[in-house]
């Protein structure tokens, strides 16, 4: 492959000025070239100059140079073009490169064979085309990319010419995108595949001959369609805490090239079709070119990778021991709270329990909750877009306080702010710390909003086994509860600008859960003086329960939850951009909870109960007991029958009411 040649492939693509540091001149047998001897000029008007060649005789007028240098300029790509040996592809016309060029030690393969091994052995990719990336190519068609100035200067015909070239590039779609992953020890391993990438460019060139004083401006687009790209990465470590690319291959095509200017626009626009199997030729080279500075987005990887890592963290290291008596051991109460170890309403309440074993077991549980929780579908659903003035009056607030986001001591309210505040600060930063564009200092993908629409749970009437109540300390209760499966759905709103470009998404994420065992243990401080003053029947009643129990209730807070998890199911998420881009997510997803499911199940959830969970019960706890004691009523025990009467009736109540 020659310089000159070289030059004016430049003229079509960036890469090309890479690829002339790569290729020593080649020179085919019997072509014509002249000898890089000193120009004569004689001439003072540099319009009129006119100088000669060494070896052609006379003085040359600029009339004849310019052809010289046209008849050159088609000679140097007809020899290049004959320097690599094409062969016809069968049936279509058109050529391919057979030359293989050896690969320089310690260079990379083109595709890891990891890669190869993972397609033959696992069935787990996502393939889309047509309008599944119809959304995703609405983004992309925003994007434009500069070519940076090249200047490159060339011996022809006795002088040195000098090419500069810049351009820009946009237009960007793509047809399919393919994801598949693979697991190695502790390694997850991404195969991504991109096909059918269109880009569309637009460069400008200026070609001067220096003192023969002939130069040319032309405009030059070019079409580039059907490229293929693959690139695998790997994430090394659980948790993750690096990644690296395991091979690249790039395919590029020129379709077609369009040029307006002078006598060099002719001569591309003459030989085009020999510049494109020239670039065809050359796919190796111009794929390890573009693989190479693909592969200096490593950093940014690692930065995805550290980031997600960083908010996991504080929950990683081993579910940390909790003392379930570690509240009752703090407790300051202000006045004497009733010891369950040691008083009648311990005793009726073991006795109660020990009596209901046989009488309510899980599918009582079930019933109740049915009853009380869910909606008409099984699911317990929290709204928090009501407005927190909507009217407390339907018939069904009581049964469903946890449901309503009209209590100003929701659950949720309080702290999902908060939680997104966490959440959405490191993904803005993250995502617009590297990935910028002509060197501009906005951000490529800024979060504006990302709002908690609902919070739907499905399965909480599958209670396969249930220790209603167990005290293990004076004022401290235990409750084991086994679910076989839930799962749990968040819909979110996203508002967010991708490179100006404002999208606003409405995401469901659903997270399975199956074989989920709850124990949870919780401090409860009845004032002595107001359950003596009520009458332990009185103060069971179902009727008289709610006021009652905030009468007397002076303290309430979670110890401990502990949550085991048999097995995380595989969320699906919907509603990101188009299906194409909700397949590869749930893909690269899939392969992440695959690969790090004991570090998440044995981890990570037993920690984001206990540190998260049970902070917003307890917060949850303390509010409404402010709130509910300030108008809590509960009659005395003159205000009522006889306790007598009142515990003939007791059990039956209880088994009414459950």
């Amino acid at each position: 492959m020659t310089k000159p040649a070289l030059c004016i492939l430049c003229l079509v693509v960036l890469v090309l000025s890479t690829l002339a540091q790569r290729v020593a001149p080649v020179t085919t047998p019997g072509a014509h070239t002249l000898s890089p001897s000193l120009l004569h000029s004689h001439a003072t008007d540099s319009s009129k100059r006119q100088g000669s060649i060494v070896g052609y005789p006379g003085v040359l007028s600029k009339e004849y140079v310019h052809s010289r240098v046209d008849e050159e300029l088609r000679a140097m790509i007809l020899r290049w073009r004959n320097s690599v040996v094409l062969e016809p592809v069968d049936g279509t016309g058109e050529t391919k490169a057979s030359r293989k060029r050896a690969r320089k030690p310690g260079q990379s393969a083109s595709i890891d064979s990891r890669v190869h091994k993972l397609r033959s052995k696992h069935n787990r990719s996502r393939r889309l085309k047509d309008d599944d990336f119809s959304g995703l190519n609405d983004i992309l068609e925003s994007f434009s990319f500069e070519i940076p100035e090249q200047v490159i200067q060339q011996e022809l015909l006795g002088a040195t010419a000098t090419f500069v070239i810049k351009g820009e590039c946009g237009g960007i779609s793509v047809d399919e995108i393919k994801l598949d992953y693979d697991i190695d020890k502790d390694d997850l391993l991404y195969d991504v595949t991109v096909e059918g990438l269109d880009v569309d460019c637009e460069f400008e060139a200026q070609f001067d001959f220096g003192i023969y004083d002939i130069e040319d401006d032309l405009t030059i687009d070019v079409n580039l369609r059907n490229n293929d790209f693959e690139i695998g990465v790997v994430l090394e470590g659980v948790p993750p805490e690096s990644s690296s690319f395991q091979g690249c291959e790039a395919v590029i095509g020129i379709k077609d090239i369009d040029a307006n200017g002078g006598f060099s626009a002719n001569i591309l626009n003459d030989l085009d079709y020999l510049v494109i199997e020239i670039v065809d030729s050359e796919t190796e080279t111009i794929s390890d070119i573009l693989c190479e500075q693909v592969a200096q987005f490593t950093s940014v990887v690692d930065g995805v990778v550290l980031s997600v890592v960083d908010l996991l963290e504080p929950y990683l290291g081993g579910p940390r021991s909790v003392d379930p008596l570690e509240l009752e051991k703090d407790l300051q109460a202000e006045e004497e709270l009733v010891d369950f170890t040691d008083s009648d309403l311990g005793y009726a309440i073991t006795v109660i329990v020990d009596n209901l074993q046989g009488v309510v077991g899980p599918y009582q549980i079930n019933t109740l909750i049915e009853l009380n929780l869910l909606d008409e579908d099984g699911s317990f659903v929290i709204d928090l877009t009501q407005e927190e003035e909507e009217d407390n009056s339907r018939e069904d607030d009581d049964r469903r306080q946890l449901q309503s986001d009209q209590d100003e001591c929701s659950i949720v309210r309080r702290r999902h702010r908060n939680l997104l505040e966490q959440l959405v600060v490191p993904e803005s930063l993250l995502m617009g710390r590297m990935l910028q564009f002509g060197g501009g200092e906005e951000e490529l993908f800024t979060v504006n909003s990302l709002d908690v629409l609902t919070i739907e749970v499905k399965g909480l009437n599958s209670f396969d086994h249930v220790d209603l109540l167990e005290i293990i300390g004076k004022h401290t209760f235990r409750t084991r509860l086994e679910v076989s499966a839930i799962s749990v759905k968040a819909t979110v709103l996203l508002n967010a600008d991708i490179n100006d470009v404002n999208i606003e998404e409405t995401i469901e994420v659903t997270l399975p859960i199956e074989d989920t065992e709850v124990v949870i243990s919780y401090l409860v401080g009845l004032k002595a003086s107001v359950v003596e003053s009520t009458g332990l029947a009185t103060l069971l009643n179902p009727e008289n329960l709610s006021g009652c129990l905030f009468s007397a209730l002076e303290a309430f807070g979670v110890s401990e939850m502990s949550v085991s998890v048999g097995e995380l199911g595989i969320p699906v998420i919907e509603g990101v951009l188009d299906s194409g881009v909700d397949e590869l997510i749930n893909t690269a997803v899939e392969a992440a909870v695959i690969a790090y499911q004991e570090l998440i199940v044995d981890e990570a959830i037993p920690n984001i109960f206990q540190k998260n969970v049970t902070v917003a019960v307890n917060e949850f706890a303390e509010c409404t007991i402010r709130t509910e004691s300030a108008t809590a009523v509960c009659p005395t025990q003159e205000e009522t029958e006889d306790d007598d009467s009142l515990t003939d009736d007791l059990f039956r109540r209880l088994q009414q009411w459950v």
